[in-house]
């Protein structure tokens, strides 16, 4: 795993308070015109998605992706889209809103290639990832076959045909490639965003005896004039990120989310010195819980210390806590950053005495207020240092047990002595799954820049060639869609209650919203027997209530694009196998 060679800024997402509506109270039903805004229209050929074969030895992001996949990706012309179907046909879709019709027509094929195991590692194999078209230019697609071959591929004026005039392999090895993004550059070259496994494997830590894989963040820029791959920048980390896009505007930059930090990776052995150092750091010696309003720390101290013995300094944005002059539960005697402000006249810290079967000490607790409410804490510092959280209050005594041990022979005389050195990942529990909070990257130069931490993504934006990448966060009830800048994240617009409406629906395959606040659309997985579209329209601050629609789709869905003013076209499939277009209207 690569080392944190430069130290990113650590930043929150702001949301804009006139873009906010604290007095929505919730969505009203509205009918939603099937007859004149519901049209259907079967397509001949099926999207190409061979799955896995039962017992396939991969990583749960390698599911992951699959199952969530968007087979339908937006043309660059308005009411057209794209996909590769069975037999490697490039299919165009395209919807005419005067006749209202949608039709397809195959402009090119590319080979596919075998959907078996490329590879065999230890204890993994490596499958190629579902093929997928970009449109980066209005006479220009880039076509990957998800196992490491793209195609560049020029379209005739009309957009009847194209002609594959460039086939690149992305590297010398046989291996899947997952495309994140790609676009036209202002000279000409393709910058695309990879994802591609790096051969290492690992031990999961969130469930007993997972297997997990490192995997290799790439951005790469392809020259249409010479025609080759060169890499710019690497990132690794253990799954395939739950986003990725680039800031159309800066080439140089781009967004990874995962829930684990990605490093950047160096050829340097000084880089290579430096994670073992940051390995190596001693365990902190606290665990901690928050709610909406407030966070507890607890701390075990000696059975001995007391009240005199405690130095505890905070204000709204730092904490520094001395145990006898030499014990530091956060292994610093220094004032530390807190991840967000607190309300210091509404905190204080007690002392009390602790005991079970085993043993008596002493806990030291300091209860904060938040000074943002229902704003989720990541970790406790800025600087994440690895400190086991408890959601269930019931955790807290076997957490307490855990670190009693770095207090056993610490006596009043003699503090300090025994405490062990354990690197953190070493001491985690790996019965406790992962939630699903994301670290949030943005990397400039090939160096990461910027950090949020404790972001929950929503679904995604309805993704357009032509605008910039935008990706929607939780906060609260609401979801708020941010663009991205080489600065950092702007808020741009808020959903009302969608993170709390999209969570409800069980069934939910893909949740997708219109980047300026209009509209968002929840679709929903067949398998369980939902293939429903929900339909939520944006409110204005002030607004009590919001509109929505539920739409009775029929299908499986594969993808969604907006082709008009107003218009998702969906793709989908029937329960008796029929490939079906279905486009909502006047939305």
């Amino acid at each position: 795993m690569p080392g944190l060679a430069a130290q990113p800024k650590q930043v929150q997402l702001f949301a804009k308070k006139e873009l906010l509506n604290p007095h929505f109270n919730g969505y009203k039903f509205a009918s939603f015109n099937d007859r004149d805004n519901l049209i259907t229209q079967e397509l001949e050929l099926p999207p190409y998605r061979p799955t896995l074969p039962v017992g396939a030895r991969v990583p749960y992001s390698e599911v992951r992706v699959r199952t969530q996949w968007e087979f339908l990706t937006p043309g660059w012309e308005k009411g057209s889209a794209w996909y590769v179907a069975a037999e490697g046909e490039v299919v165009r879709v395209a919807w005419n809103s005067d006749n209202r019709k949608t039709s397809s027509s195959v402009v090119a094929r590319i080979p596919l290639p075998n959907p078996g195991s490329l590879k065999s590692l230890d204890k993994t194999d490596l499958y190629p990832y579902y093929p997928t078209v970009n449109a980066v230019r209005q006479d220009l697609l880039l076509v990957s076959d998800g196992a490491g071959l793209f195609y560049c591929l020029r379209l005739s004026e009309e957009n009847a045909r194209a002609e594959i005039f460039a086939q690149l392999p992305y590297s010398n090895e046989k291996e899947p490639v997952l495309l994140l993004d790609a676009f036209m550059a202002q000279d000409d070259s393709i910058q695309i965003l990879v994802c591609r496994p790096s051969g290492e494997e690992v031990i999961g830590e969130n469930k007993q005896g997972s297997v997990q894989r490192c995997y290799r963040v790439e951005h790469a820029r392809l020259a249409t004039s010479g025609f080759k791959i060169d890499v710019l920048s690497t990132l690794e980390g253990r799954e395939i990120p739950v986003y990725a896009a680039f800031d159309r505007d800066s080439p140089n930059v781009f967004v990874v989310s995962g829930s684990e930090r990605y490093g950047v990776v160096e050829a340097s052995e000084e880089v290579a010195l430096e994670q073992d150092q940051h390995q190596e750091k001693p365990r902190p010696k606290y665990t901690w819980t928050q709610t909406g309003t407030d966070l507890t720390i607890s701390i075990p101290v000696p059975e001995k210390t007391s009240k005199t013995a405690i130095k505890v300094h905070y204000s709204a944005k730092t904490l520094q806590v001395t145990i006898a002059d030499i014990f530091k539960p956060f292994n610093s005697d220094q004032e530390l950053n807190l991840w967000g402000p607190i309300d210091v006249e509404d905190s204080t810290w007690t002392l009390s005495s602790y005991s079970d079967k085993s043993s008596n000490i002493k806990i030291l607790d300091i209860y904060f207020e938040k000074k943002d409410a229902n704003t989720r804490w990541p970790h406790m510092f800025m600087e994440d240092d690895g400190a086991e959280e408890y959601v269930d209050p019931s955790e807290r005594a076997a957490m307490l047990e855990k670190l009693e041990k770095y207090t056993q022979t610490l006596t009043e005389d003699n503090p300090g002595v025994g405490l062990p050195e354990a690197r953190m990942r070493e001491e985690r529990d790996d019965s406790v799954d992962v939630n699903n909070y994301t670290y949030l990257q943005l990397v400039q130069d090939g160096r990461i820049a910027i950090e949020v931490a404790g972001v929950e993504l929503v679904g995604s934006q309805f993704a357009n060639p032509k605008q910039r990448a935008h990706f929607v966060a939780k906060r609260d009830v609401d979801a708020l869609v941010y663009k991205i800048i080489a600065e950092g994240m702007s808020h741009e617009a808020s959903y009302s209650a969608l993170a709390f409406v999209a969570a409800s629906k069980r069934s939910r395959k893909y949740v997708k919203v219109e980047p300026t606040g209009r509209w968002a659309v929840v679709l929903e997985s067949g398998a369980a027997g939902g293939k429903n579209a929900y339909v939520y329209w944006g409110s204005k601050r002030g607004d009590e209530n919001g509109k929505q629609s539920v739409v009775r789709l029929g299908m499986e869905p594969l993808g969604a694009v907006i082709v008009g003013e107003g218009s998702v076209l969906i793709l989908g499939t029937s329960e008796d196998g029929r490939v079906l277009a279905t486009v909502l209207t006047d939305l």
